[in-house]
């Protein structure tokens, strides 16, 4: 009986300890490999410290095929939530820690939201947006009414020691250059309100036209 008490346990231990599986998606330029990081644990896990709560960290591995050379540019990259329209742009290290701190400042909108000014639209509205990376105009819809948190910088005390974080994020981060190999690097979005991850969709701007991976769990 001792035998299956021991397996009973080790069962629990590995089902408790069950990774995300990767989302994937190809073309015949490029194949996308992405694991996302939704819990605090798993966020601290990834990036080897603490995030404030709301950052989602996706581990990316891009692979060019073809003999293809692909330039990365990380606001190719917009995480959607399909559960309140949710959509967000990568966010740089210096955004997150660094001398210049994040700061988050809520408002009305009516307009797209561009990914290159880093704004979170906090709620909104179901579905699909419209304007995504690679079919031109801004991301989300120009009519749907939604309530948005714009993150802006704010200069900080220029004496204040360097922040560890930012060090760690600029050496994980996806790096923006021209790759013939595979890569692999993170970047960073944030959302509020706790998310599955069945709800998330990333959707990239790639050679060849706009790819989408989903996530399961």
């Amino acid at each position: 009986m001792r035998w299956m008490t021991g397996l009973l346990l080790t069962l629990v231990c590995v089902a408790g300890d069950k990774k995300p599986l990767p989302g994937r998606t190809a073309n015949d330029n490029i194949a996308i490999e992405v694991v996302a990081h939704i819990t605090k644990e798993e966020v601290k896990e990834a990036v080897g410290a603490e995030l404030d709560q709301g950052f989602i960290v996706l581990d990316v591995t891009l692979t060019p095929k073809n003999g293809q050379k692909i330039r990365i540019n990380r606001d190719d990259f917009v995480l959607f939530s399909s559960k309140d329209g949710q959509r967000s742009a990568p966010f740089a290290p210096t955004q997150i820690a660094g001398s210049a701190g994040l700061v988050l400042s809520s408002r009305p909108s009516s307009g797209g939201v561009m990914a290159q000014e880093r704004r979170v639209p906090w709620g909104g509205v179901g579905g699909m947006p419209m304007g995504l990376p690679g079919s031109g105009g801004g991301i989300g819809s120009s009519t749907a009414s939604t309530t948005e948190a714009v993150a802006i910088t704010k200069d900080v005390d220029p004496a204040a020691k360097p922040d560890p974080l930012l060090a760690i994020l600029e050496s994980k981060i996806l790096p923006e250059k021209e790759i013939t190999e595979p890569i692999t690097g993170q970047l960073y979005f944030l959302f509020e309100g706790k998310l599955k991850l069945k709800d998330l969709q990333l959707f990239v701007k790639a050679p060849g036209g706009r790819l989408t991976v989903p996530f399961v769990r």
